[in-house]
């Protein structure tokens, strides 16, 4: 009964949106996949359900627990302790916990969790927050294989889809971010512009898109300022905190406040800035960003003394 009615809701939900099995599939897995799903016959994974439900503009939390495998259960617990893990700065055990990841037999043939692992292998690769190894070949290499995993044709000069899935969309972020960092910034607002424009259309999710769209302003925000298109990278700021609050999505909420803080200084705005950069500090404080939190105390300090 349940892959029955997964099916049901599938094939409903993609006549409703006008959208053909072989779209649908495109590079999660073949048309006749989404036909057997469809009729019945078999039964969808979680990680391939929750991303079909994505494209098709449904919360798939709703539904996916229904039909998680108890291997899947395990990764979405290895997923929220990396996350964790993350925030407290701790590189070697999030490499740790990937590498037990790959030796896991269940997980050698998921691709959806190989893409998981390789994405966090680039970011950790980059270097953290200031991407400070954003020149190292194994960087893009691994954003290649991660998004060639579900894409097997995709190319970042032509990006022409708009079904991505949420991590498809993260993956080409951190290209754009790769772009930023290595001095191709028209490139980088190219990617980081078209993206947002793909998000905008609305087809997935809300909820579930929040703090990959929250991200993504940031780091358009940044690419403005970087262009010393300080407006834009304000009014861009402060979309993102607006999706914040409205989608009660605060991951990214001193990032965002950082910078709009520097943008409102670049534009002679310092009072609003210093303020900007206070109500930052107190919310990475609160979120135990403490790298981020010292990270904006210095740049406060660098307004104040004149060396921002």
């Amino acid at each position: 009964m349940a892959t029955y009615c997964a099916g049901v809701l599938i094939s409903e939900l993609r006549k409703k949106r006008g959208i053909t099995q072989e779209k649908l599939a495109e590079g999660l897995c073949d048309r006749r996949t989404i036909s057997y799903i469809e009729n019945g016959s078999i039964s969808p994974g979680k990680y391939l359900f929750e991303q079909l439900m994505q494209r098709l503009g449904v919360d798939p939390k709703r539904f996916s627990s229904y039909i998680a495998s108890r291997e899947e259960m395990y990764f979405d617990e290895m997923r929220n302790r990396i996350a964790q893990l993350f925030r407290e700065n701790k590189t070697d055990e999030i490499l740790d916990l990937l590498e037990s990841m790959e030796k896991n037999k269940s997980f050698k043939n998921n691709k959806y969790i190989l893409q998981y692992i390789l994405k966090t292998r680039a970011w950790i690769v980059a270097g953290g927050m200031d991407w400070h190894n954003a020149h190292d070949l194994e960087l893009v290499l691994l954003l290649d294989k991660a998004i060639h995993l579900t894409l097997e044709n995709f190319d970042i000069k032509h990006m022409d889809s708009d079904l991505y899935t949420v991590i498809e969309i993260d993956i080409i972020r951190m290209y754009g971010l790769w772009n930023l960092f290595t001095d191709k910034k028209e490139e980088a607002l190219r990617i980081f512009t078209q993206l947002d424009s793909i998000i905008q259309t609305g087809y997935i999710f809300s909820e579930d898109i929040s703090d990959a769209h929250a991200s993504l302003l940031v780091a358009l925000a940044k690419c403005y300022r970087w262009l010393e298109r300080y407006e834009e990278a304000l009014s861009t700021s402060e979309r993102g905190l607006d999706l914040c609050a409205e989608t009660q999505s605060y991951r990214s909420l001193p990032w965002q406040l950082y910078q709009k803080a520097s943008a409102l200084y670049r534009l002679g705005r310092k009072d609003e800035a210093l303020a900007a950069f206070d109500d930052g500090i107190i919310i990475a404080r609160n979120y135990k960003e403490f790298e981020m939190m010292e990270f904006m105390q210095q740049r406060k300090e660098d307004i104040l003394s004149g060396k921002f």
